[in-house]
């Protein structure tokens, strides 16, 4: 893991025999102390990670006043809340901290939420990884169950079991069982405006019958705080930019 707190930019800087010893030894110490604080922070939020670099950009007022005009972080090998993730790359700007209380040895908190533009890389490992994490195996469930149990024999609903997934260009490719019945479940993935993510005319095939059945298509209102503006689906990987609300 590695932080780095930028100098002021060079537009900005004094003489340096201008500025007393005080001054730029009580800068060192915030800049040391936020950057900490921030990492630790970043590492309260997720299960594990295997790399984090963290940068911020600010001025000395805006360090002593709790202001973080600029961040920037990078992370690999991220697990959070059960789902794997290969990178994560995030950047946000005037971001309010508790810096009064940080000085006395409390952790981090956010002052007001942040909005953060971000980009996201799933490679298929991480996805069968995640398949099992209950977040994702619910959201899975609450997304598909309800168009399987239209084509059931007696209409009910029953519990999916996903034990695989790959990629196509374009789309998702799910596989599974549901009461001992084996299915391939394939649907595309449009954002769309970005605030509702669209599964076009998925498609579920059982396994020993070559008949596809064409599901409805659906789409799932990502909320006010997530707005996905770019997303591609190869063979490898699923890559996602976007920006989201940080609150906690």
């Amino acid at each position: 893991m590695s932080v780095t707190v930028p100098s002021t930019p060079p537009s900005d800087r004094r003489d340096p025999k201008a500025e007393s010893a005080p001054q730029a030894t009580r800068r060192q110490w915030v800049s040391r102390l936020l950057s900490r604080a921030v990492s630790l922070w970043l590492k309260a939020q997720v299960e594990s990670l295997d790399e984090l670099h963290v940068e911020i950009a600010a001025r000395d007022r805006q360090i002593f006043g709790g202001i973080l005009p600029w961040i920037s972080l990078k992370a690999s090998g991220v697990v959070y809340r059960g789902l794997h993730l290969s990178a994560v790359e995030m950047h946000a700007t005037n971001i309010r901290v508790n810096l009064s209380e940080i000085v006395r040895g409390k952790p981090l908190q956010l002052l007001e939420p942040v909005r953060a533009e971000a980009w996201v890389v799933w490679q298929v490992l991480d996805l069968n990884a995640s398949l099992q994490a209950p977040l994702l195996a619910e959201a899975l469930d609450d997304l598909f169950a309800p168009a399987l149990a239209t084509i059931a024999p007696d209409g009910t609903r029953t519990a999916l079991s996903y034990s695989h997934a790959s990629l196509e260009p374009g789309q998702l490719c799910l596989s599974g069982s549901r009461d001992g019945d084996r299915f391939t479940l394939k649907t595309p993935l449009d954002p769309g405006d970005g605030r509702f993510l669209s599964f076009g005319a998925p498609s579920l095939t059982w396994e020993g019958q070559a008949t596809e059945i064409a599901l409805a298509p659906f789409t799932v209102d990502l909320g006010d705080q997530v707005r996905i503006d770019h997303l591609d689906i190869t063979l490898e990987a699923i890559a996602c930019r976007g920006h989201l609300e940080i609150t906690a």
